[in-house]
C-alpha cells in the first residue's frame, strides 16, 4: 500500500463508525476550528462518506456546517451527489437548499469587495492577493464550487427557459471565479503549504472538469462558448484532474479520481468511441489506488464492475455489480447505478428475461427516465424467445404508455426519450412488432463499444440479427417501412463485423444502406449512422481524408448522440497530425468491374433530411 493510501486509511480508522457517536457532539461547538483543522477534518469525513457511512458523515459535519466553509461545502457536496444520482424532486430541492446555505456561509467569509463581483476594480487595478486572509482566499474557491452545484441543480430542478438562463449565467460566473483562483495561486505568497495544497487541489479539479466537459461539446457549441469567455482543452483538463487526484491528503483528491474514472470508463464509451489504447490503462491505475483506500465503497465496487464491463468481461462484471448492489449503504438508491449496468450486461450475453426485474426496479424506485425504463422493459420481454401470451399483452400496454412519459426540459422533450416514444408508436403501428429493438437500443447507448474484439459474443449477436432479418423477409415484407427495418438490420450487422475485425465486410453493408437512402421513409438517421460508421472504419485504417468527408456528411443529420461521437473521431484524427482541408468527395467501388461513383451528394442528402423532422 502506498504511503498516501496508508495515511488515509489511518484517518478512517480514527473515524470508525462504532466510535462515531462518542466522537461527535451534535451540539454547537464552543471553540472555533481553525481553517487548516477544518480542511483536515472535512477531508477525513469525506473519506468516511466514500466508505458508505453517509448519515454518519452528515452527523460529523453538522456541528460545524454553519461555522466552517469546508464543512458547509462538504454537506452541500454530499446532498448534491445524492440529488444528482437519485433524481428525486425532494432530494434535488434539499440539495439546492443546502447549497444556498453554503453560499451564505462563504459570503460571510469572503472579502467584502469580492474578486468575482468587483469587475470595475479589476479593470482599473489588479488586486493584491497578499492582503487577503487565508479564510478569504479559501472562501472564494468554496463559493465557486457552490455556484457550480447550484447551476446544475437549477438545470435539473425546473424545466423552464428562465431557469436554464440563470443556470448558464451561474456557470459563467463560476468559471470566472475559478480562473481568478488560479491567478491567486501564482500571484500570492502562501505562508501555509498545507492550506495551499487544499486550495490548489480545488482549483485544479474545478478547471480540469471545466476543460474536460467543454472539450466534449460539438464544435458549433464550442465556438459559441469560447465567444462568451469559456475555453476547453482536453489535454489540459486531464492533466489538471490527474494532478488533483494525486493529492490524496486533500479534500478534492478522491473526487478528482472518481471524475477521471468516470471519464475513462463511461464518458469515453458513451459519448466517444471506446478505448483508444490508453483509457483502460489509466482506469486500471486509478481503480488500483481507490481499492487500496476504499475497498468496500459502493462507488469503488461499481467502478470495478464498470471496468470489467468495458473490457467485455460481462460475467465478471455481473458479479461485481451484484456485489455493489448488496453493499450496505444508508442511501439505497445509490445501488441503482449498478442496476442499470446489470440490465445491459445480461442483455449483451442474451439473457433478456433476467433484464426485466432490473428495469422494474428502476421504473418503480428511480426518476432518471420513466420513459426509457418502461420502453426497455417492453423490448426486453419482446426479445425473450419464450415470451408467453400474458407477457405479450403486457408489452402492448407498456408501449401504449411510453409516449405519455416523455419529459420536457426548458419546454422541449428530451431527444432520446422522443426517439423511444416513436419506436413504441411504431411497435403498435406494425401490429405489435419491432426490428431487433434491444440491439438497436444498445447501439443508441453505444454499448457495442464494450464488445470490440469479443468474437464469441459478437458472433452470437450476428446470428440473432440474421434471424431477425429472415423474419423480416418472411413475415413483414409488405410493411410500408420494410426498407427502414432492413437497413437497421444491415447497420447492426455491419457494426458487429467492424468490431469483429472485418471492416471490408462491414463497409459493404454500410454502403448498401446509403444506396437505399432514397427508399428509407422514416428512419433517415440510419444514413447518418452508416456514414458515421464508414468514417470510423477509415479513421481506424489511417485513411483520414476519407474519414473526414464521411464524418462531415454524417453531421448534416442532426441525430441526438451521433454528433458527440463524430466530434470525438474528429479530435482523434487531429491528434494524429491531420488537419481538415478541402477535398473531393471520396469514391467507393459499387460494381464488380471496379467502376467508381461518388459515395454521397451532400446537397442532395441535406435536402432529403430537411423534409423530415429531426429526432
Amino acid at each position: 500500500m502506498s504511503s498516501e493510501a496508508q495515511f488515509v486509511v489511518t484517518k478512517l480508522k480514527k473515524l470508525d463508525i462504532d466510535d462515531l457517536d462518542d466522537a461527535v457532539d451534535n451540539s454547537s461547538p464552543e471553540v472555533d476550528m481553525d481553517l487548516l483543522g477544518a480542511a483536515q477534518d472535512t477531508n477525513a469525513l469525506m473519506h468516511l462518506f466514500i466508505s458508505n457511512k453517509h448519515e454518519a458523515t452528515l452527523e460529523g459535519i453538522k456541528p460545524w456546517a454553519d461555522k466552517s466553509i469546508y464543512h458547509s461545502l462538504a454537506r452541500s457536496t454530499i446532498n448534491f451527489i445524492r440529488g444528482f444520482l437519485t433524481y428525486e424532486p425532494e432530494e434535488i430541492k434539499n440539495a439546492l437548499t443546502e447549497v444556498k446555505k453554503s453560499v451564505d456561509v462563504c459570503n460571510g467569509r469572503r472579502r467584502r469587495l469580492s474578486i468575482v463581483n468587483n469587475v470595475v476594480s479589476k479593470m482599473v487595478k489588479r488586486p493584491n492577493y497578499n492582503l487577503y486572509t487565508e479564510e478569504e482566499i479559501h472562501a472564494e474557491l468554496c463559493y465557486a464550487e457552490c455556484l457550480l452545484m447550484r447551476a446544475f441543480l437549477t438545470f435539473i430542478q425546473d424545466d423552464n427557459l428562465i431557469s436554464f438562463v440563470k443556470g448558464g449565467l451561474r456557470v459563467r460566473l463560476c468559471f470566472q471565479a475559478y480562473k481568478e483562483c488560479q491567478d491567486m495561486i501564482e500571484r500570492r505568497t502562501w505562508p501555509n503549504d498545507a492550506l495551499k495544497r487544499h486550495f490548489e487541489s480545488g482549483v485544479k479539479m474545478g478547471l480540469g472538469a471545466f476543460n474536460l466537459f467543454i472539450s466534449f461539446l460539438p464544435s458549433r457549441v464550442l465556438r459559441l462558448l469560447e465567444f462568451v469567455g469559456f475555453s476547453g482543452d482536453r489535454d489540459v483538463g486531464l492533466k489538471l484532474l490527474e494532478e488533483a487526484a494525486k493529492m490524496h491528503d486533500c479534500i478534492r483528491g478522491p473526487l478528482a479520481a472518481l471524475a477521471l474514472f468516470v471519464y475513462y470508463t463511461i464518458v469515453k464509451f458513451a459519448l466517444g468511441n471506446g478505448d483508444d489504447g490508453e483509457c483502460l490503462v489509466h482506469a486500471e491505475r486509478i481503480l488500483t489506488r481507490m481499492l487500496e483506500i476504499h475497498p468496500e465503497s459502493i462507488f469503488v465496487q461499481f467502478s470495478a464492475g464498470r471496468l470489467d464491463s468495458v473490457k467485455g468481461n460481462f460475467e465478471k462484471a455481473i458479479e461485481l455489480f451484484e456485489e455493489s448492489r448488496r453493499t450496505e449503504v444508508d442511501w439505497v438508491k445509490f445501488r441503482h447505478i449498478a442496476v442499470w449496468e446489470l440490465a445491459f450486461c445480461h442483455a449483451v450475453v442474451g439473457k433478456f428475461r433476467q433484464v426485466v426485474p432490473y428495469l422494474d426496479i428502476l421504473y418503480q424506485d428511480n426518476n432518471w427516465s420513466k420513459c426509457i425504463c418502461r420502453y426497455m422493459k417492453g423490448i426486453a420481454l419482446l426479445s425473450c424467445s419464450d415470451i408467453n401470451e400474458d407477457e405479450a399483452k403486457e408489452v402492448i400496454e407498456i408501449m401504449k404508455g411510453v409516449p405519455n412519459q416523455v419529459q420536457r426540459i426548458s419546454g422541449k422533450s428530451i431527444p432520446i426519450e422522443k426517439f423511444f416514444a416513436r419506436k413504441a408508436e411504431r411497435f403498435l403501428a406494425q401490429k405489435n412488432w419491432l426490428m431487433l429493438p434491444f440491439y438497436e437500443t444498445m447501439y443508441i447507448f453505444n454499448y457495442f463499444a464494450n464488445l470490440k474484439g469479443k468474437q464469441d459474443i459478437l458472433a452470437a449477436i450476428v446470428r440473432q440479427i440474421e434471424r431477425g432479418m429472415d423474419d423480416l423477409k418472411e413475415n413483414h415484407k409488405d410493411s410500408a417501412i420494410y426498407v427502414d427495418n432492413y437497413c437497421l438490420g444491415l447497420l447492426l450487422k455491419g457494426l458487429c463485423l467492424r468490431h469483429m475485425g472485418s471492416p471490408l465486410s462491414a463497409e459493404e453493408l454500410f454502403v448498401e444502406i446509403y444506396n437505399n437512402s432514397k427508399k428509407i421513409k422514416e428512419d433517415k438517421y440510419l444514413v447518418s449512422f452508416a456514414l458515421m460508421e464508414l468514417g470510423f472504419i477509415c479513421e481506424e485504417s489511417g485513411d483520414f481524408e476519407q474519414a473526414v468527408e464521411y464524418l462531415n456528411a454524417a453531421k448534416e443529420h442532426k441525430m441526438f448522440h451521433s454528433e458527440y461521437r463524430i466530434h470525438e473521431a474528429m479530435l482523434t484524427i487531429r491528434r494524429q497530425g491531420y488537419e481538415n482541408g478541402t477535398y473531393s468527395l471520396p469514391m467507393i467501388p459499387t460494381t464488380d468491374e471496379g467502376s467508381y461513383t461518388p459515395l454521397i451528394d451532400c446537397e442532395e442528402l441535406i435536402e432529403d433530411e430537411q423534409q423530415d423532422t429531426p429526432m
